[in-house]
This record gives C-alpha cells, structure tokens and sequence, in this order.
C-alpha cells in the first residue's frame, strides 16, 4: 500500500517494479446463501451494512479496497460495509469457514486451496481477466460490467545512493530472474502474473498508484 500523498523522493532509488501482481478473491463459505457476485451486490445495494466482510491485515489495505471498488461501483454506500480485521487473510478464511462472517477479501492464493478443498466459493476476482485453473469459472467484475480492477504487486527498492551503472546492472539481473524457470513456478503455485517495469519507469507507475489509493481511500472514508 502506498502511503497516500507520498513524494517520489520517499521511496529512495527505484530498481525494479511489479515482479509479480497479485489480486483479490471475494469469497464465501461452500454452503453460503450468498449465490454469486451479483447476489452479493444486490444484497449490499439493499443494505450496506447486511454482509460482514474478513480481511487481513488492515482497514484501507489492498484487500479491503478490492471489496469496496467493486461495490462503489455498484452503487453501494461503501462507508458503511461492515469490515473485520485480522492478521492475516488466512485467519479472514477461517472465520468465514467458521460462518462468523460472510465473505473473506484476500489475494487469490488464499482462497484457492479452500476452494480445491471444497470449502469456499470464490464470487469474484479483481483481475483484468479470468484467472486460468482453478479459478477459471470464476468472473471478474470488469466483465460483470464494474469497472473494479485492483491490484497487488511487489518491487524491490534500493538505497538513493545507487548509481547508474550499478541501476542498469540490477536491472538487468532482475530482467533474467522473471524468465528462470523457478521464478515462472512460483508465479503458477501462487496465481500471480509477472510484469516488468524497469527503474526508468518506476515513477510514473507508483505516481499513478498513489493517485488512485488516494482516491480510493478518501471515498472509503479513510483519507482526505
């Protein structure tokens, strides 16, 4: 999450961006009355605060804004969605397993396993598109006509005091690392896509990022 309102010198010397994205699952137990995304939405349209929402590990946190885009964008009075935090979103799957909440908001990578084992039904993902696999049956609210797609990713940073040669070098390094064999392995057990955006572009991409959190949080009510 990127602290809203940040300036680019914050985060020292970029060197490589979005080595993998991740995105978020909203799920519910196997057995929930809760039928699918559109269910869900229209029960939320009704009443905002009717469904009970696990996330982990924070209120304003990348899972919390992947349950509340796709509501706002329905119409829904996001400030009132009942939002419940835990450690983890592996505890979030548990109480909803539990039938303490209703729907848990986590990465993909959580909610797969519970869904392989029969537990949880996965209603939507925050991806551009379907997500192969498992998951391959599951819509994604863009093409539920909700223009929600959110996403996780992952970056490395370094010291200010890098120099060019030194950028150039670690971007070349980290270029190779997405085409290793153990790198795509690792992408395919956890549901994650890599993307590359080298230091240059860095920027222009997290000066993008911090814009659309800002926005985001201040609808939720967490940020002005």
């Amino acid at each position: 999450m990127l602290r809203v309102g940040a300036t680019p010198g914050f985060y020292g010397r970029w060197l490589q961006g979005c080595l993998k994205v991740l995105f978020v699952a909203l799920a519910v137990r196997t057995d929930s009355p809760i039928r699918d995304a559109r269910d869900l939405v229209e029960r939320m349209k009704k009443d905002p605060a009717s469904l009970s929402y696990g996330v982990g590990t924070s209120i304003g946190g990348i899972n919390h804004i992947g349950a509340a885009l796709a509501l706002k964008a329905a119409g829904v009075d996001i400030r009132r969605m009942k939002a419940v935090v835990f450690n983890s979103s592996s505890q979030a799957a548990m109480a909803v397993m539990g039938g303490h909440l209703d729907v848990v908001a986590s990465l993909v990578n959580v909610a797969v396993p519970q869904v392989e084992a029969g537990k949880m039904r996965v209603l939507a993902v925050t991806a551009p598109k379907r997500i192969p696999g498992v998951l391959a049956g599951t819509p994604t609210w863009k093409e539920l006509g909700l223009d929600a797609v959110t996403t996780n990713w992952r970056m490395i940073i370094g010291p200010k005091a890098l120099s060019t040669v030194q950028i150039a070098y670690l971007d070349e390094i980290l270029a190779r690392l997405l085409n290793t064999p153990e790198f795509k392995d690792d992408l395919k057990r956890n549901d994650q896509e890599p993307v590359r955006i080298a230091s240059g572009g860095m920027r222009r991409f997290l000066e993008g990022q911090n814009e659309q959190f800002k926005v985001e949080l201040t609808e939720l009510g967490l940020a002005k």
